[in-house]
């Protein structure tokens, strides 16, 4: 889909686009953060009107913000809970900068029906953020604050504590690109230490949440979900193949993700090269894009893998991409719970994976895949020679991951889970905070 241009109207599909009141030419069901209020800002005054309380009738009204140029996993993962929260009205405040297009993340949302608040920002450090999120607060009034990343997290805990509500953070792990997302890392952690509650894909993770100054009370964990009618598990892996130069006589091992350090892509390369003197006929895929790709790209030369290895980047076809699959693998080094273990197995693909984060969580209990240390080679180059040399197992293990992930995976599992937690964090401020205004909540989904 193209990405709209800023500022028409981001293309939702409305015909009758609802403007901006300002008339900055921002329409269907989004508002301008320039524009929010029209009366002059009184940062006093606004600690007192901001204040309230939840309707008697508990409704629950959520201001999720999250920062994103694509459809990430956790952008994702957001847009799964609003989709099957029958009973929880939503508004997503995302972040432009200014006088660029909004990014394929907002347009997609829109395309999704969703409503969306646009904090637009003057640059990478634009305090005037704060003021613009406490604005939006004040005109919508949700009950919980949920926040998704370093940046979210900050405005959260911010404008949270200044207008009385509730937050909560959902932790998804962290990358480690180059030093300034290592700082940023450091700074979310020190940021969620002060949450109202914060959510972790899993135990591992909670236990890095909780050795980082997180209290333990305030942990929840929470796996991802996927939702199997989302996907089409009947896709053409002849046709994925073809479109790549992929021989159907070629046994197919996917990497899919990002191409980053911790998603341990460079492990997966020395093991392979291993495999491959053994089991010529293979072809490994490398489904997604990031920084290390020249990185990788020139290991694959050096360990003379180039007719054994395809960068294809991001692929959205996945029911052709998997279905064009007879492995997959996660090399990771540190993980949540990754889309991709839930994906492989919905479409009943076998597993090698590492074991970090969820992964084990999932896969000990579902009795499938094969589990191998982190950042080993040798382990994961004979956990991938043992499947690819035992055809029954693979066939069992992709039945028993389909199996286990339609029962016990589903999106209305995890969404009862959030809810709850709302309502808890809801019951837990009651005591501090006030009821002055009705207000507008026409925002909300």
């Amino acid at each position: 889909m193209p990405t709209p241009t800023h500022p028409n109207v981001l293309g939702n599909g409305l015909e009758q686009p609802i403007h901006c009141r300002k008339k900055c030419g921002r329409g269907s069901n989004v508002s301008c953060g320039e524009h929010m209020g029209e009366e002059s800002y009184d940062a006093g005054e606004a600690v007192k009107r901001n204040r309230y309380q939840a309707h008697a009738s508990n409704e629950i009204r959520v201001l999720a913000l999250i920062a994103a140029n694509e459809v990430t996993g956790p952008l994702r993962g957001l847009f799964q809970l609003i989709e099957h929260a029958k009973d929880v009205r939503f508004l997503l405040g995302m972040f432009l900068v200014k006088g660029h297009q909004p990014t394929r993340a907002v347009a997609e949302a829109l395309r999704r029906g969703f409503n969306v608040e646009l904090l637009t920002q003057a640059g990478r450090y634009d305090v005037g953020l704060l003021i613009r999120t406490a604005k939006i607060i004040r005109t919508h009034r949700p009950t919980v604050i949920q926040s998704h990343g370093y940046k979210s997290a900050l405005l959260a805990w911010i404008c949270g504590r200044l207008c009385g509500v509730p937050w909560v953070a959902f932790s998804h792990g962290y990358t480690s690109e180059n030093r300034r997302i290592g700082l940023y890392n450091r700074l979310d952690a020190w940021v969620l230490r002060h949450a109202d509650a914060v959510v972790a894909m899993s135990r591992a993770m909670a236990d890095q949440l909780a050795d980082s100054g997180v209290p333990v009370n305030r942990i929840h964990v929470i796996h991802n979900a996927i939702d199997p009618a989302e996907h089409c598990v009947d896709g053409s892996g002849e046709r994925w193949r073809r479109r790549w130069g992929i021989s159907t006589e070629d046994v197919v091992l996917g990497v899919v993700g990002r191409l980053s350090p911790e998603k341990g892509q460079q492990i997966f390369l020395e093991a392979f090269q291993g495999v491959v003197a053994q089991e010529p006929n293979l072809r490994a895929v490398f489904v997604g894009d990031g920084s290390e790709k020249e990185r990788l790209v020139h290991q694959v030369s050096r360990l003379g893998l180039a007719n054994h290895v395809l960068f294809t980047g991001h692929d959205p076809r996945l029911e052709d991409l998997y279905s064009a699959l007879d492995l997959v693998v996660i090399p990771s080094l540190s993980e949540g719970l990754p889309n991709v273990l839930l994906e492989a197995m919905l479409y009943g693909k076998p597993i090698v994976a590492t074991e970090v984060g969820a992964i084990p969580e999932i896969l000990k209990p579902a009795a499938t895949g094969w589990l191998v240390p982190p950042g080993d080679a040798r382990a994961l180059q004979a956990a991938m020679l043992d499947a690819l040399q035992d055809s029954e197992r693979r066939a069992a293990s992709g039945l028993a991951g389909w199996e286990y992930v339609r029962r016990h995976c589903g999106p209305l599992h995890r969404m009862e889970a959030v809810r709850q937690l709302y309502h808890q964090l809801m019951e837990t401020s009651r005591g501090r905070i006030c009821q002055d205004h009705a207000g507008d909540t026409s925002q909300y989904r």
